[in-house]
Formats: structure tokens, C-alpha cells, sequence
């Protein structure tokens, strides 16, 4: 997200190995960093510790979710006894002077220079060295959050040290779409996406919930569109290039079914049954009735289904695969 405004951020350390998981190269930049920040005070650390050292800033870039988590962490490592972990949004800023650590000098930070920093800090203890795409992955997470996700990804100051400092409360989803009752199924779907994991989710995009199937069907565009567009949000560390509707399993029967309501033919009434009933169990918000019928139209033209709006499930199956490139009227 690129915001303007200048405020405090912080610099993190990663965690002794609570909380998630963390890559073999991620924990030996961990150890670099708690090293460097023993011999500080309580109150040293919780002012700046975003502004402790080069390893600092990196660890908190690897980390494996936030930095809130990855201070968390830290803060517990080097203070066991210590009560009340400072937030990123509360402590200093990234000072300038870590930000060019990070930089080719003169040059605003990069995916290259990110990644040349990241190898190097390892150079000096002999490794472990994580693939490539492993590094990418963390800088195209900082990119994307930033929203400068394209090119040679590169963030300015002011923008990353806002990642520091607001990444762990704000949530930046570059793709979610501007009509609020579908961007919150869609951020529901994130939800379960990323409750199945990455790869998972990748075999069969159209087989994992009713929620994420309603949230293809009111995404602007095409399920392909929708593909492209949520991977990133849903995974913002993922290198690979985005999974195609039509080469992916079928919606399932079972997803069908929860459209159709009670084993019969989904039609428009009960897509908008199913529509408003997903969005009743996180209290709305409610479109008005046209915005969901002109999503089942949408649906209806392209399947053939104009007159009463019944739409078949090898149908509608159909267009989840098919309707990103076969053309096709969307208005009935």
C-alpha cells in the first residue's frame, strides 16, 4: 500500500523458533540478529528495533508472517521475563540508513539488491543458502503489500519503512474487487485458501469451499481473471506464474449443490439465497438484488440459460472453465 504520511517504525528481530516454521537461512539470520542486539536495554529495544542492524532488518523481511510476530519473537528471546511486546505501529521507523543496506548505493531497494543483501549477510557465516525463489518470494510479499509489484519491484524509503510498520495491521489485497459485498467474499476466500495451504489450493482452485466459489462467480472479469488476481493476495510469497481455469479440476457436484439448495437446478433465486446467506453469517454488507442478479446473469448468458435463469451443473461447470477464453454473450 503506498502511503504518504511519515510516521515511527520499527526494526524487528525474529523469533527463537515459536510461531511458524522457519527456513534454515531465515533462522541463521535470526541468530545473526539477536546477536547484535544483546547488551541492549529493555527500553533500547522496544524504542527502535527496527534500528538495530542490517540483520534485523532482514530477519524481520524473512520471517514467516509479520513483523508484530517476528518482534514478538525476539523481544521474548532477549527479554524471557519482559511484559507488554511493543507493535510496529508504535515503535520508530526504518532509519534511512538500514534502507540503503538493502540498496545498490544511490538506488532505491529492489527485488535484485534484496536479494543481493540477503546472500550476502549469509556469505559471511558460510550459509545455509535458501533457492532463489525463496528470496524472491519474501521481497514479492514486501512488493505486493507496498504496491509496487511490478518491473524490478522497487520500493522506495517511505514505503517500506511503512511495511515495517503497518504490514502486521493493515491488510493489502491489490486484487480484491471494488463492489464491498464480493470483496469481502473474496477476503473470506483468502481466509480459506490460505486454511488449505498453497498447494492444495492450486490443484483444485474450483473444489475448496462454497465461499470461494461464490467469490469467483461475483469477481469482475473471468475466473481467470480471478485466478491471476488472488493467488497474490491469498500467498503473497508465491514465484509461480498463475493456474488456469482451464486446466483445473471442475467445480464439484458438491459446490453446485450449495447453490441449487436442496439437489435441484441452481437458478437465479437461489444463487441469491446462497449469496446473501454467506454474507448474513459475517453480518453483510448486503448489495441491493440487482448487483447479485447481474452476477447470475452474467452467468446465465454465457451458459445459454437466458430465459428462466436455470443453469444446469455441467453447465456451470462449463463456465468456470471454459468462460475465461471462449467468448460468449454476458448480458441476457
Amino acid at each position: 500500500m503506498r502511503f504518504t504520511s511519515i510516521v515511527t517504525v520499527l526494526l524487528l528481530a525474529l523469533p527463537a523458533l515459536s510461531a511458524p516454521a522457519i527456513d534454515s537461512s531465515c533462522q541463521k539470520v535470526y541468530d545473526l540478529c539477536l546477536n547484535t542486539a544483546r547488551g541492549l536495554s529493555e527500553q533500547q529495544f522496544r524504542t527502535a528495533p527496527f534500528g538495530i542492524s542490517k540483520e534485523c532488518t532482514l530477519a524481520a523481511t524473512c520471517f514467516p508472517s509479520s513483523p508484530d510476530d517476528f518482534l514478538a519473537s525476539a523481544y521474548a528471546a532477549l527479554f524471557p521475563n519482559a511484559q507488554n511486546t511493543p507493535k510496529s505501529v508504535s515503535v520508530a521507523r526504518l532509519p534511512q540508513a538500514l534502507y540503503n543496506t538493502l540498496a545498490t548505493p544511490g538506488q532505491t531497494v529492489n527485488q535484485q539488491s534484496y536479494i543481493d543483501a540477503y546472500y550476502g549477510l549469509l556469505a559471511t557465516v558460510g550459509g545455509p543458502y535458501p533457492p532463489n525463489t525463496y528470496v524472491i518470494g519474501k521481497w514479492a510479499k514486501i512488493a505486493r503489500w507496498t504496491g509496487f509489484d511490478s518491473g524490478a519491484r522497487a520500493v522506495p524509503y517511505q514505503n517500506l519503512a511503512d511495511w515495517f510498520q503497518y504490514s502486521s495491521t493493515v491488510t493489502s489485497l491489490n486484487g480484491a474487487p471494488k463492489e464491498t459485498s464480493c470483496a469481502k467474499i473474496y477476503s473470506l476466500c483468502i481466509k480459506d485458501a490460505q486454511g488449505a495451504g498453497q498447494t492444495v489450493w492450486r490443484s483444485a482452485p474450483f473444489g475448496l469451499s462454497k465461499t470461494c466459489t461464490l467469490a469467483v462467480t461475483c469477481y469482475p472479469g473471468t475466473p481467470n481473471a480471478f485466478l491471476a488476481a488472488f493467488e497474490p493476495d491469498a500467498f503473497p510469497e508465491t514465484t509461480q506464474a498463475p493456474v488456469q481455469a482451464q486446466n483445473v479440476p471442475r467445480l464439484t457436484q458438491n459446490l453446485y449443490n450449495t447453490l441449487s439448495g436442496s439437489g435441484t437446478t441452481a437458478g437465479q433465486q437461489s444463487y441469491i439465497d446462497a449469496y446473501y446467506s454467506l454474507l448474513s453469517t459475517v453480518g453483510g454488507p448486503y448489495p441491493v438484488n440487482t448487483v447479485v442478479i447481474g452476477y447470475w446473469e452474467a452467468i446465465s448468458a454465457w451458459t445459454g440459460f437466458c430465459p428462466n435463469r436455470y443453469v444446469p451443473y455441467q453447465n456451470l461447470a462449463d463456465w468456470f472453465q471454459w468462460s475465461s477464453v471462449v467468448n460468449a454473450p454476458r448480458k441476457c
